[in-house]
């Protein structure tokens, strides 16, 4: 191998090397940050309940995962549903109703689970509830997320701005409540558990990727060096 050559391969393996390493320690950057975040939301998790009213005038991102108490009555005839995961061993849909709050505004709580043969009978508790949960925010759709179907009310993401156009609203919130159990009196719909557990982290693992990558770069640089000297 010519010197030139020498130079110009030893300047690419330590651009690319470089490279891999820097991508690594961001993807550790991005691990604390995650850890953190997670920390945070476990925390709001394991916090006491608060009224939802005192809250409105918080910065609405702050109340991520912040478990909440709220008062109103469900409007039984505006139900609209979400493909969920399997129950007992039975298909079935979480159920989105809004609730009207006392003050007159109206949220969107996920009730819970339901058996999909129950689409047109969901249970309803009667009157003015007092109810608690855990707020969320609506997440973009993934590149394979299926559209929304508003004519079969058939939704796959939480289009909040889209839901209430349906009910023919103006948005109140940001955000919706996910129920849970409090002076439950009905057996469906099964609330659904709210846990950082299903939160994908997998920042180390693409770390050591990188970092991997860029041991393996060396070794082989310095086995093809090795065979080239001996050569000459």
């Amino acid at each position: 191998m010519s010197k030139r050559n020498f130079i110009f391969l030893t300047f690419v393996t330590a651009l690319a090397f470089g490279i891999l390493m820097a991508l690594g320690s961001w993807q550790v950057q991005r691990l604390h940050w995650k850890e953190n975040l997670l920390a945070q939301m476990n925390t709001k998790l394991s916090g006491v309940v608060q009224d939802l009213d005192a809250l409105s005038k918080q910065e609405s991102q702050d109340l991520a995962f912040t478990r909440v108490q709220a008062q109103g009555t469900f409007m039984a005839n505006q139900n609209f549903f979400f493909p969920a995961k399997k129950h007992a061993g039975r298909l079935g849909l979480h159920v989105i109703t809004p609730l009207r709050l006392n003050n007159g505004h109206l949220l969107f709580v996920n009730r819970g689970w339901i058996p999909e043969d129950q689409k047109d009978k969901v249970p309803f508790a009667e009157g003015s509830q007092q109810i608690q949960g855990v707020l969320r925010f609506s997440q973009k759709p993934g590149p394979f997320t299926p559209e929304n179907n508003i004519t079969a009310n058939a939704w796959y993401w939480m289009d909040l701005s889209a839901l209430y156009q349906q009910i023919g609203a103006p948005p109140s919130y940001n955000y919706y409540l996910v129920q849970q159990p409090y002076q439950q009196k009905l057996d469906l719909p099964v609330p659904v558990e709210v846990t950082t557990k299903d939160i994908p982290n997998k920042h180390l693992s693409y770390a050591l990727t990188w970092y991997s990558l860029g041991f393996v770069l060396l070794v082989i640089y310095g086995i093809f060096v090795y065979k080239n000297t001996r050569k000459s």
